[in-house]
C-alpha cells in the first residue's frame, strides 16, 4: 500500500512538471509590431504571421518583424494603413484588404500591387455566387 502512494505521488509530480509545456511571448511596438491595435492575424503557408493593425500590416517571421505602410508618393506600396482582412490564394499570392482598397503581396518577389477597380469587380462577381 505504501509503494502504491509513492508512485500516485512521483506520477503527480511528473505530470505536474509536463503539464505546463506552452511558452508564450507578447510582442508590441517596441519589439517591432506597427501598433498595438490588431485588427486581423493570417498564417500563410510557410508559416509567416501577418498581423493586420490599424496602423500598417506586419510580416513575422519568427524573429523579425517586417512592417508595411501606404506612402502616397510610392504606388508599390500597400493600399492603405488600416488592415481590415488577409487571405492567401492558390498560388501563394497574399490579399490584403483596407480601408482604402485591396492590395496583392508578392512574397517571392517582395512587392505590392494594388489592384484597379476593374479588378475588385471581377473578385466581387467570383465570390458573389459563394456568398449567396
Amino acid at each position: 500500500m505504501q509503494s502504491i502512494k509513492y508512485l500516485l505521488a512521483i506520477l503527480s509530480l511528473i505530470y505536474a512538471a509536463y503539464s505546463n509545456e506552452y511558452d508564450f511571448k507578447n510582442y508590441t511596438v517596441v519589439d517591432g509590431l506597427s501598433e498595438s491595435t490588431i485588427n486581423v492575424i493570417f498564417e500563410d503557408d510557410k508559416g509567416f504571421l501577418y498581423i493586420g493593425t490599424e496602423n500598417g500590416l506586419g510580416l513575422f517571421d519568427g524573429l523579425t518583424f517586417f512592417n508595411y505602410k501606404m506612402n502616397v508618393f510610392n504606388e508599390t506600396t500597400i493600399f492603405g494603413n488600416n488592415i481590415k482582412s488577409i487571405c492567401q490564394d492558390d498560388y501563394g499570392d497574399i490579399w490584403v484588404g483596407t480601408e482604402l482598397g485591396l492590395s496583392k503581396w508578392l512574397p517571392n518577389l517582395r512587392k505590392w500591387i494594388i489592384q484597379s477597380a476593374a479588378c475588385l469587380e471581377t473578385v466581387m462577381k467570383l465570390l458573389k455566387p459563394s456568398i449567396v
